[in-house]
């Protein structure tokens, strides 16, 4: 689990470059009719012509020749930093407490509740555990185990299988 897991894909969604692709048997549509529906596409998105990259391929599928154009606006990619924590940050957490968790297959256990933050770097806890970011929430059933590496991301591991 990501600390960023929960908006992951929307931030993926918003970051891709938008493209739009139109594609004929070569000699059934145009090249300047193909762009112009791929340009078409793009201002329905609010993207002027003069802003995309426009490439057109030839390609052969099923013994015909065929005509692509691809329209391409690349949007501004920013990096993510990557979530350290900091010894400011694990002593203001609250320490792990005990919850009944009912568990499917398990019934009900005593579960650790922690704070991701309260999770040292590399330290294997095995479950029970339900460990709380600011965001969501990961659940380490029993037969597992959890880890935060040194980018802040929770990895499980199956202890039946790493036996």
């Amino acid at each position: 689990m990501l600390p960023f897991a929960p908006v992951f894909s929307a931030y993926g969604a918003s970051t891709v470059d938008i493209r739009h692709r139109h594609e004929s048997p070569a000699g059934e549509v145009s090249e300047k009719v193909l762009t112009g529906r791929v340009l078409r596409d793009m201002r329905s998105e609010g993207i002027q012509g003069h802003d995309v990259e426009v490439a057109v391929s030839r390609f052969e599928r099923d013994g015909t020749e065929w005509i692509a154009v691809e329209g391409t606006y690349e949007l501004p990619h920013v990096g993510l930093e990557q979530p350290g924590v900091t010894d400011a940050e694990t002593s203001a957490v609250p320490g792990p407490r005990q919850e009944p968790v009912h568990w499917p297959g398990h019934g009900v256990l005593d579960t650790t509740v922690l704070d991701s933050a309260a999770l040292p770097a590399e330290e294997q806890l095995a479950g029970p555990v339900l460990v709380d970011a600011s965001a969501t929430t990961c659940c380490v059933p029993p037969g597992w185990a959890v880890t935060r590496d040194d980018n802040g991301a929770l990895r499980l591991t199956s202890l039946a299988r790493s036996n």
